[in-house]
């Protein structure tokens, strides 16, 4: 199998040669197939995870690094005031959900936007709570 960096360098190659995104960090983990790769624009981090073969996608803004937010919460959660249960993904995958909403990520990232963009989503948190117990109950 491929390491997380290499798949991810591929994948997010355009938005890195045009300079959004570079590469930051790799960290690869001894068991259980884990690694982890950060990549930072100007005011969003992107952080791809790989644990026990399953790729999981989070965003932070560079000047919090603190909380990090499935990016689909950022899109779609706050447009439609309901946040979306994270999914696993794949590094070409993730590089598209970026590549379509990078312009966005970088505004409610900013210093100007991230507490308004975080307060609400704490706001949203507790009915993904519901929505995820519900999902668990279910199945």
């Amino acid at each position: 199998m491929p390491d997380l960096e290499s798949q991810v360098s591929g994948a997010f190659l355009p938005l890195i040669e045009a300079g959004l995104l570079r590469l930051e960090s790799s960290v690869v983990g001894g068991s259980f197939d884990q690694a982890a790769v950060r990549l930072g624009g100007r005011n969003v981090v992107v952080r791809l995870t790989r644990d026990r073969g399953s790729v999981s996608l989070d965003v932070s803004s560079r000047h919090s690094t603190d909380e990090w937010y499935p990016p689909e919460w950022l899109t779609d959660g706050l447009t439609q005031g309901e946040l979306p249960l994270a999914r696993v993904t794949t590094p070409s995958d993730a590089a598209r959900l970026i590549v379509n909403c990078l312009p966005e990520l970088e505004r409610l990232m900013s210093p100007d936007e991230y507490a308004r963009t975080a307060n609400r989503i704490h706001e949203l948190e507790p009915a993904l709570r519901v929505k995820m117990l519900d999902a668990l109950h279910r199945g």
